[in-house]
Order: C-alpha cells, then structure tokens, then sequence
C-alpha cells in the first residue's frame, strides 16, 4: 500500500504511530566465484561419495570454498584457488598414518625375509626405507591409521612443525612402547612414522627411564608453512582409496 496514501486519508493515525527503524533484509550471501575444477576418478562407484567428502573436508580446512558433486565413479570439485596452488596430493593421497618401532638397520629385504610395510599388514614387521635411503626393519604398528584423532600444523620461530593428535587407545599404546624403550638399553630409540606404508620421519627418542611419549606427537622437520598445513589436511582426514587418479584439472 501507498504510504503517502495512507497518510493522507487517515491523518489522526498519525498521532499514535510510533516510528521505528527500518531494517533491511540481508540478502542472501553470494555463492564462491569458482576458478578451478578438477575431475577425480575413485576405483568403485561406493566410493565417491565417501572420497568427495574427505577432499572437500581437506579443502576447507585449508580454507578453500569448494562444492564437489559425485556419480558413478566421478567426482567434480569446484573451488576457488585465488593465489593458491592447491597440491594434487589433496585429492589422491591416502593419508593413513601408522607408527612402527624400529628394529635395527636392515643390510636387505632379501637377508630380513620381511616384506615392504606398504605392501603387508599393520600387525605384521616389515622393511621401508627411511627419508635419507638408509633400509630399516620395523615392528609391528602401535599406532594405526583410526588412532589418528586430528593433525595441525604449528608455527616455530623459523619453521613450521606438524602435530599428531592422538586418540585415547592411541596414545595409551605410544605411552607403553616408548616407557619400555626408554628403560631398555638394548632397544633401538627410533619410531617409524609413516604414511601409507612409506616412512615419513623417524625420529630418536631421547627420554630417560621412567619418562614417556604421549599425545600430541610432534613432529619438528623443518616443514614450510604450506608443508606443514598441506600434510596437517591429508592427515587429518585420510581414508581416500587406492587407485584414486585426477583425470582432468582446469
């Protein structure tokens, strides 16, 4: 209805209308401007959804707008990059983290008669080759992929390092192993952190007898920002399938 019409035919109105403000409906918030899509292909129908939804969780926390779709064994990821480069890992890598105690230094897979941990079971020893070449046999995991409870990357003075959050079975099974290596002057005082089967880091533990390693497990490897925040998203949310390929990025 007209306001000025109103007014005009009713003046006396105007006496007891009390003036408030007006506020004005917010209007609706604009959907991200997209610039990059990528087509990721998993092995079998059952898995994409699962898989779109871990990419667009490492996306986010990354603080990418993203919208991913899934049919058949497609996934379509819409998402605005800006300055970003976003790591093809995001999409492919698996991202399982397990922690391993390690034996000794292996002379060969041949003479240790252990298969490479990417290719046998968590429960099982097995033989990787740690980040400087050198070939080392490992125990059975302590750790496993679902004692994972979330990852963060943190920032040093110089560098940047990652923090491994641990669930509650997680860090009781990491607190016992390292509480007997500390005791034991025979036992060799690396842990073998890997993913997906291939070692990461190792690192040396230096704790006297008596002390223990709990959670978070951090780890200080000199890690870029980007590093750090790339491998902190993957480990924070892994599970994405074997044989995950991106097949179109534009």
């Amino acid at each position: 209805m007209n306001a000025k019409r109103l007014l005009g035919g009713l003046p006396l109105l105007l006496l007891a209308l009390t003036v408030t403000a007006c506020t004005p409906t917010p209007s609706p918030t604009e959907p991200p401007a997209f610039d990059e899509r990528v087509e990721v292909e998993v092995p079998t129908p059952a898995a994409a959804g699962p898989t779109g939804a871990l990419i667009s969780a490492r996306l986010q926390s990354l603080g990418v707008p993203n919208a991913v779709s899934a049919a058949d064994r497609r996934i379509i990821v819409n998402l605005t990059s800006g300055d970003r480069v976003v790591n093809d890992s995001l999409f492919t890598v698996a991202g399982n983290t397990s922690i391993r105690p390690v034996l000794e230094t292996a002379e060969s897979g041949a003479e240790q008669g252990s298969p490479v941990c990417a290719q046998t079971a968590f429960t099982d020893p097995c033989l990787s080759t740690d980040p400087d070449g050198v070939l080392l046999s490992l125990g059975p995991a302590v750790v496993f992929p679902e004692d994972i409870a979330g990852a963060s990357a943190e920032s040093g003075t110089t560098e940047y390092a990652l923090n491994l959050e641990l669930t509650e079975q997680g860090e009781t099974a990491l607190t016992e192993l390292t509480s007997a290596i500390a005791c034991d002057d025979d036992a060799d005082p690396r842990l073998g952190i890997l993913i997906d089967g291939d070692l990461f880091t190792v690192p040396e533990l230096a704790l006297p007898c008596g002390e223990e390693l709990g959670s978070p497990v951090q780890l200080a490897g000199g890690f870029t920002e980007e590093d750090a925040k790339l491998f902190a998203a993957i480990l924070a949310h892994p599970g994405i399938p074997a044989g995950t390929v991106i097949t179109s990025r534009s």
